[in-house]
């Protein structure tokens, strides 16, 4: 069932009785999820998120609901380069729960079409986050995730792909020849975001103003929420990334960028698993082309390592976009594991 935008406010000024209204304005709406932002008397904006109960949309506000109270009671202690919406209500009205919360503001803009100052301000932003300190936050009881259970995870989907046939041996071997380097994944785990795509990053002009969806708040490599950027932009812009948020968090870990690029090709593979599971003939032969798009970019890579710098040259210059994967479908992806990866982004990286 779907709600029309005034059945929403209706729910909004039950929760706020006292609040009046001049507008209100539909976001997002869904069989189980709708978003409006209302705007009051005094022009002040708050963003109104409703759920049905029961549903996997409810579950995702509530998380995200507590998990901004608690972020926002130790906001102080630990300074963030962005700011988060505040939790003004919430609670349940029959079979729905609302959450309303200060509205955020600024543009989301695709991370593929970031400009390499926009992406030094997001490699500052994703470094204040990793540097809050988690024990702030123990009533939340966060799922904590180290580098035995990646390592352990990786190799279970790795071999759920392998029974699917449309795994190539290359990168079956290339991925486990990466799971086999120990040091490689020997990591402090941090606090992460776990969900950053282009819309839960809002930009002012060149700036990260703010950063919404802490549904999936977590502690874990911080390799994870860098890969969820990273992996789509062309190289030099990766390389300002990785600079502005060494330069914030001022921490040596050598192998950062290593296993970042290790989760930006995996993911994919992630992808085309969930897909697979759906049994979408469509959406598989889609990842299938994906996965091949990616084997083919590892390879040159490799071969561009090795090469002459003149060899290499002839190398970037084929290495285009041949593969794309739909951006709404891959916005979709939010509720697997991992962010889901642009094929596009696949196609550039390292380039």
């Amino acid at each position: 069932m779907q709600y029309s935008t005034l059945e929403i406010a209706a729910f909004a000024t039950v929760l706020m009785p006292h609040a009046s209204f001049d507008a209100v304005q539909k976001v997002r709406s869904a069989t189980s999820a709708a978003e409006i932002v209302l705007v009051k008397d005094d022009g002040t904006r708050l963003l109104a998120t409703l759920a049905k109960k029961d549903s996997a949309d409810a579950s995702k506000l509530l998380r995200d609901t507590e998990n901004l109270r608690e972020l926002n009671k130790h906001i102080r202690e630990n300074i963030l380069a962005f700011s988060i919406p505040k939790v003004i209500v919430s609670g349940e009205l029959g079979d729905v729960i609302m959450t309303i919360y200060t509205c955020p503001l600024g543009k989301a803009i695709r991370f593929v079409d970031l400009s390499d100052i926009q992406a030094r301000s997001i490699g500052t932003a994703i470094a204040s986050l990793h540097s809050f300190d988690t024990s702030l936050l123990s009533e939340l009881m966060l799922d904590r995730i180290d580098a035995q259970q990646v390592r352990r995870q990786a190799i279970t989907e790795l071999d759920e792909m392998n029974t699917t046939g449309l795994l190539s041996e290359y990168l079956y071997k290339h991925f486990m020849d990466s799971l086999e380097e120990t040091d490689m994944f020997k990591f402090t785990t941090l606090l992460s975001h776990n969900a950053l795509r282009d819309s839960a990053v809002l930009f002012n002009g060149d700036a990260v103003n703010y950063v919404v969806n802490f549904s999936r708040l977590c502690v874990q490599d911080p390799a994870t929420d860098l890969a969820s950027v990273s992996g789509y932009l062309f190289q030099d812009y990766k390389t300002e990334l990785f600079e502005a948020y060494r330069k914030a968090r001022n921490v040596e870990d050598i192998y950062l960028e290593k296993r970042t690029k290790f989760y930006e090709e995996f993911n994919l593979v992630r992808w085309f698993l969930n897909r697979y599971r759906s049994g979408n003939q469509d959406q598989i032969s889609t990842g299938v082309q994906a996965l091949a798009g990616l084997e083919d970019n590892i390879q040159r890579l490799k071969e561009y390592e090795k090469g002459s710098r003149l060899h290499q040259f002839s190398i970037l210059q084929d290495m285009l976009p041949t593969i794309k994967i739909d951006s709404a479908d891959a916005s979709a992806l939010s509720d697997i594991e991992t962010q889901a990866v642009d094929a596009e982004a696949v196609a550039n990286r390292g380039s």
